[in-house]
């Protein structure tokens, strides 16, 4: 269904009337293959994987808005400073939508796999159990899930359920995105973003 988002569908293929807000809150997080190095000490390239995003939601009509600021160090008060982000963006904004954009620390073969003969790179969203919102954003996480088994099968590894609170309580649509791992290349994330 969707109208979960409240989206309309033209006939072009093309989604009206949303918004989606993305932030960061590691920003150092980047990939060993493509930036050299798995963490830098401001943008990683885990900014041009959402700035990817950000384009490929908007060629899509989604109004998306991918705010930069920096939220290091990547320290366990890194979501404490990220959270005043997803305030500021929920009230200036009001999305539908609200996702944290990240690069996880795993192997490379938790995220890749096959697809049609070619490497693919799995998304995972990982929802917090120590939020107030924490069932709607599984349900909203789970109906991802559902939509991108009939458009994309191959998209999205696992919803992850941690012990955190990831900020999820400023949305009931808020989700963590580990966009591949430090040790996927970078062009195959960016390849998967579409």
């Amino acid at each position: 269904n969707i109208l979960y988002l409240n989206i309309k569908w033209t006939k072009s293929g093309i989604f009206v009337d949303k918004k989606i807000c993305m932030y960061s809150t590691h920003n150092d997080e980047s990939y060993i293959t493509g930036d050299g190095v798995d963490s830098v000490y401001g943008k990683g390239g885990i900014h041009d994987v959402a700035n990817r995003l950000k384009l490929e939601l908007k060629r899509k009509g989604v109004d998306t808005i991918y705010n930069e600021t920096l939220h290091i160090p990547h320290d366990t008060s890194a979501y404490n400073r990220s959270k005043i982000t997803a305030n500021t963006l929920m009230e200036k904004y009001s999305p539908n939508a609200i996702f944290d954009i990240h690069r996880d620390g795993a192997s490379r073969s938790t995220y890749v796999s096959k697809y049609n003969g070619k490497d693919v790179c799995k998304i995972r969203m990982v929802i917090g159990k120590s939020n107030k919102n924490y069932k709607v954003n599984q349900e909203f996480a789970l109906y991802l899930m559902s939509v991108s088994k009939e458009i994309c099968p191959w998209l999205f590894l696992d919803i992850y359920f941690g012990n955190g609170h990831y900020n999820q309580s400023v949305s009931n649509k808020a989700i963590l995105f580990e966009m591949g791992s430090h040790l996927v290349e970078k062009e195959l994330v960016l390849n998967s973003v579409e």
